[in-house]
């Protein structure tokens, strides 16, 4: 696995202190380095002014264009989106397929819920016998 860069954007704590609904993580796709993660997460700004002097500074024309192309939704605050309280880049550099040491936990789960009803039912047979072995001896 090549290297994946993910950009996780925070807006505070969410709704509810126990849910990150605050949080979106994306990742940045055709990103070969930081650097390019970075310019790829704030978008390339450097041709802002003429976009501004084009557009002038109308939020609601200019949003759509901040979100699309520069990716400035992380900075701004208005009507459209929550202010991001911060923002990282995380890099991933191997990945491990959950899928078969998932199967094995449910497996070893499986045989100790068996395990365990099994010493169950013989608790309850040699309480069984033992009531009988007592009936029948006192005979």
């Amino acid at each position: 696995m090549s290297d994946a860069y993910y950009l996780i954007r925070e807006s505070g704590a969410g709704c509810d202190y126990s849910i990150e609904c605050g949080t979106s993580i994306t990742q940045l796709h055709n990103v070969n380095s930081m650097e390019e993660a970075i310019q790829k997460a704030i978008g390339d700004i450097d041709n802002l002014p003429e976009v501004i002097e084009e557009y002038g500074w109308d939020e609601d024309d200019l949003h759509d264009d901040l979100v699309e192309n520069f990716r400035l939704v992380i900075c701004y605050q208005g009507d459209y989106e929550d202010k991001i309280h911060s923002a990282r880049i995380i890099k991933v550099c191997d990945e491990i397929d959950l899928s078969q040491p998932i199967l094995a936990a449910q497996e070893k789960i499986k045989k100790i819920k068996k395990g365990m009803s099994d010493n169950q039912k013989e608790d309850e047979d040699r309480i069984i016998y033992e009531e009988l072995k007592r009936k029948f001896e006192s005979k």
